[in-house]
């Protein structure tokens, strides 16, 4: 085991393995668990009802959005600490469902839970020690906060492929034990490496064509069968590609690194030095294309989300054009 800064893990991979400084397995973490500080970040997006248009195909789709701390108290990785998705990390005066919370939010944020995100004790998480995130095992809330921590500068973070659900598989621990160690503020005062990606909806209409624009919804979506906006449809020349495509059916997390580039490929995504936008409906789904492409070894300051998303684009009332 190697230690490039204080606090920060490595080690070796195997050939088309994931870098374990992005992506570790159960068996990584459970042997780091006193190393590393661990964040649960479960949560659903429910379906409720559907409203078909006159032509009885299309519909508008309800959905509720949910943070599972109910579930984290029952059960979880030892020693690991919940943030709720759609409430800790979320602008709550924006209009969108789930808008990230600005810079000074964020910062706020961490700072107000001490021990547990960013306290300087060894029981919390801090910039000098490596993070590690997991959720259900979908990916998709973990590459949130992913994208939160590294947009608002925490230098190591790292997701825990399968989530819980692979680690309870492969017969690691949980724990019920949720006392909380609070007991004074920290400061979060990382250095912001990578301030602009997150774009706007007029940075993605003034986008040339040399960018990937990624639509990380489901087919039904993209296709404007399914809405949860105002319209259905898709930004043109957007490419799409459903999120879950870039996930193993077995439930173990990413595809490994050679199935990924074949996926990305068979989309039209180029994964040289062109930079990609990525967006879904609210900023969430997104960011797993973008986690799968920083396994890939892309450039972090090529990475863009659209954070907006079809919430936004969808309703807008200028009525941008739609594909």
């Amino acid at each position: 085991m190697n230690q490039t800064r204080r606090g920060a893990v490595t080690c070796g991979q195997a050939q088309d393995e994931h870098d374990e400084r992005k992506l570790v397995s159960p068996s990584w973490l459970r042997s780091r668990l006193e190393e590393v500080s661990v964040i649960d970040v479960r949560g659903q997006v429910n379906k409720l009802n559907r409203t078909y248009d006159a032509n009885g195909v299309n519909y508008y789709q309800k959905v509720e959005y949910r943070g599972l701390k109910d579930e984290y108290l029952f059960s979880h990785i030892p020693g690991s600490v919940f943030v709720d998705w759609t409430s800790d990390i979320v602008d709550k005066s924006s209009a969108g469902l789930s808008n990230l919370i600005d810079e000074d939010g964020f910062r706020q944020c961490m700072e107000e839970r001490g021990t547990i995100i960013f306290l300087l004790l060894s029981e919390g998480v801090s910039c000098d020690k490596t993070a590690v995130i997991y959720d259900n095992g979908d990916m998709l809330y973990a590459a949130r906060l992913w994208f939160a921590m590294v947009l608002y500068g925490h230098p190591d973070v790292r997701l825990l492929n399968g989530g819980l659900a692979l680690w309870e598989e492969q017969g690691f621990p949980t724990s019920d034990d949720s006392r909380c160690m609070l007991t004074l503020l920290s400061e979060f005062n990382p250095e912001r490496t990578y301030p602009s990606m997150l774009v706007s909806m007029s940075d993605v209409l003034s986008a040339s064509s040399e960018v990937n624009l990624v639509d990380a919804r489901s087919k039904e979506q993209y296709n404007g069968i399914e809405r949860r906006a105002t319209r259905g449809g898709h930004i043109p020349g957007a490419i799409s590609l459903d999120r879950r495509r870039l996930l193993s059916e077995d439930g173990s997390g990413f595809l490994p690194p050679t199935q990924l580039r074949q996926v990305f490929g068979d989309a039209g995504v180029s994964l040289s030095d062109r930079p990609t936008i990525a967006y879904c409906n609210g900023g969430v789904a997104s960011a797993v294309v973008l986690f799968a492409l920083h396994l890939l070894d892309v450039p972090l300051d090529k990475l863009f989300n659209y954070d907006g998303s079809w919430n936004e684009y969808g309703s807008h009332t200028s009525n941008p054009p739609i594909g």
